[in-house]
Formats: C-alpha cells, sequence, structure tokens
C-alpha cells in the first residue's frame, strides 16, 4: 500500500515538474487561491459554493498589487476592491425608513422588509464586480440597485461561471490586512481529470490560446 502510494507520489511530481501537461500544471494552479496585501476597514467575506456566501462586517477597501499564489478564474479587481456587508450598520437605517427619514441614508436604503431580510441573510455588495451574496442567494430577491454586474461577468462561459461557484474559503479586512483564502473543488476534479486526458471544465484551450498570444 505505501509502495503504491509512493508511485503515484512520484508519478504526479514528475508530470508536473517535466512540463509534458501544461493543462495539468495550469489546472493545479486553478485550485488555489491566497492573496495578501494592505487594505483599510473591518470585513469577513466566507464561501462554500454560492450558496453559501455569507458577508459581516462595515467596509473593506484594499488597492493592488497583492502577493497571490495561484490563478483565480474569479475576474479581479482591476482598481482594488470596495465591498461592504448589509449587517449590522443597515440596521440602524430600519427606524430612519419607518419614520419616513429615508433621505438620511442616500439612494442605498431599500424598504425595510428588504433591508432586514439583507441583514438575515448577511448580504454582501461587491462595488467592483457589480454582484452581491448572500446566504441561500437571498440576495436576488432584492437585488443592490446601486450595484451594476461588470462585463467581464458577463462574458464568463457556463463552464467559467460554474467554477466561480464553486469555490470554498474566506477573505475580507482586518484594520489594514487584506487577506483572500480559497479552495474550488471544482478544478480539483478538473485537475484529476487532466491526468487522463479529460477536459471537464473546457478550459484547457486556453493554453494555446495564451501561447499564440504570448508570441503575436
Amino acid at each position: 500500500m505505501i509502495s503504491s502510494r509512493n508511485s503515484l507520489g512520484l508519478i504526479c511530481t514528475i508530470l508536473l515538474i517535466s512540463g509534458c501537461s501544461a493543462p495539468l500544471k495550469r489546472d493545479l494552479a486553478d485550485c488555489v487561491q491566497a492573496e495578501v496585501g494592505l487594505g483599510l476597514g473591518i470585513y469577513l467575506e466566507a464561501e462554500v459554493t454560492d450558496w453559501v456566501h455569507p458577508s459581516v462586517g462595515v467596509f473593506d477597501l484594499s488597492m493592488k498589487p497583492r502577493q497571490s499564489i495561484g490563478w483565480d478564474p474569479r475576474p479581479g479587481q482591476p482598481v482594488g476592491q470596495l465591498r461592504t456587508a448589509a449587517f449590522p450598520l443597515t440596521l440602524f437605517g430600519i427606524p430612519a425608513n419607518i419614520a419616513g427619514k429615508e433621505e438620511l441614508f442616500g439612494e442605498w436604503l431599500q424598504p425595510p422588509g428588504a433591508v432586514l431580510l439583507a441583514n438575515l441573510s448577511l448580504t454582501g455588495n461587491d462595488y467592483i464586480t457589480g454582484e452581491n451574496n448572500s446566504l441561500l442567494r437571498m440576495h436576488r430577491y432584492f437585488p443592490n440597485p446601486l450595484l451594476t454586474r461588470a462585463p467581464s461577468l458577463e462574458a464568463l462561459t457556463p463552464q467559467q461561471q460554474r467554477s466561480r461557484d464553486s469555490w470554498i474559503g474566506f477573505s475580507g479586512t482586518l484594520l489594514i490586512l487584506n487577506f483572500d483564502f480559497g479552495i474550488n473543488p471544482l478544478e480539483i476534479a478538473d485537475m484529476m481529470g487532466s491526468i487522463f486526458g479529460w477536459d471537464i471544465l473546457s478550459d484547457d484551450g486556453r493554453i494555446t490560446e495564451e501561447t499564440v498570444t504570448s508570441g503575436s
């Protein structure tokens, strides 16, 4: 048993080091995301696929560049990152809304019911990618009117969107430290398929595209 495990590990190591499988090596990098950089705020976001994706805190601001490990198929933030969470701050807007003082909070304040649901579902707002996140995808019933989905997200293929929705990880900002760590089970399955020549997510073609682009 030990000999078989050692042999399998040796084979995988040889494949990665020898460079005989560029798609396999790229798929391996797809599986893990780790970024650390400077930021500002108090914010925490967890993700277990897009179905369990809560956020809590005040705001989350960071600017590039960051130190990154792995390739992240989630569209990046070209000018940094700006996120806010409904809980707990928007709870203070409910009394003002009921009292007819919505103008105190600007355009973002929604009806009391929507604000309450946003807090209960721990909804988050990403102002760069133009997306919401929440528990059980509840944000789809009360979208933030201030957000416009980025063109880079609209251009994703169904396979890329599935990959983007499959991450397990956490990110946020603690005072001045910004972080983002995650692992993608679907990309792990895609990597294992590459060992046997199966391209589950149909993304190995990008290797050829990148080679042509870099050579032109």
